[in-house]
């Protein structure tokens, strides 16, 4: 950050496996840090690759999952850091992308920034580009200041496509992968003993029950653009919009995944 509070640096190192056998070439590993859609001058973005024990595969959306999360949180922690509301951050850091600028605004005023639909809820946003396509989704959450537990109430997303062939398949494709992604940030987590995996079967490895899916609405954007591809995009900016509005309703910042390792942390 500048004196005037404006991001004007940006560097992100990537560690780890390949999927596909590149090593620190795999184009990747580093989805989500790559295609920043900021407009920040100085960037360095790396992939640094580092051999694994653990056997790796593709998961839904591969490095837009972990990278986003990275991004998008570090992003609204600039935001904190410079008092502005996330929301104004990201719209001075996306002028010059009036596409992606509109998709953020579409999923701000779906989600009713600033006044969230459940009373007592917060906020958080994130935006996700992907495969030519682009999503940004707003999240409404509220944390038991007790028990630290999480309810998300609402996923409000919006998505530019270019153009939507199949326009229920794109909002089945959004549900989805909000749904996996919440899964994934708020209950699924793998352990190791002596090299082996803890988990066998679910009921040792929770995944997001129906009682837990929150409302959910999409709006999918009018365009023009040619069509691009939606199975793995709302993947991604589903955790952090939901870490960022843990934040801002409890005030604990989650660096990792799930996140309920950082509400662990918190509790004591």
């Amino acid at each position: 950050l500048d004196a005037e509070n404006k991001m004007t640096s940006w560097e992100a190192i990537n560690c780890g496996d390949s999927v596909l056998g590149f090593g620190a070439d795999d184009p990747l590993s580093a989805q989500g840090l790559r295609e920043l859609a900021y407009g920040i001058p100085n960037q360095k973005i790396r992939h640094v690759y580092q051999d694994s024990h653990v056997p790796t595969g593709y998961w839904r959306s591969i490095g837009h999952s972990q990278n986003t999360f990275f991004a998008e949180s570090f992003i609204d922690e600039m935001a904190h850091l410079a008092e502005r509301d996330p929301v104004e951050l990201r719209r001075q850091l996306l002028a010059d992308e009036p596409r992606i600028l509109n998709v953020l605004n579409r999923a701000v005023e779906l989600g009713r920034w600033g006044n969230p639909k459940t009373p007592g809820a917060s906020q958080g946003v994130a935006i996700c580009v992907d495969y030519e396509s682009i999503l940004a989704v707003v999240c409404e959450a509220s944390v038991d200041p007790e028990s630290l537990a999480v309810t998300v109430h609402r996923m409000s997303a919006a998505v530019d496509c270019g153009i939507a062939i199949q326009p229920t398949g794109v909002r089945a494709q959004v549900e989805g992968g909000l749904l996996f992604g919440l899964s994934a940030a708020l209950c699924e987590e793998v352990t190791f003993v002596a090299g082996q995996t803890v988990q066998s079967n679910f009921f040792d490895y929770p995944i997001l029950q129906p009682s837990a899916v929150p409302e959910i609405d999409v709006e999918i954007i009018a365009s023009a653009e040619a069509p691009g591809g939606m199975g793995e995009i709302a993947v991604g900016p589903a955790g952090p919009a939901l870490s960022n509005a843990i934040f801002a309703a409890s005030g604990i910042r989650c660096r990792s995944l799930p996140l309920k390792a950082a509400l662990r942390d918190s509790a004591g």
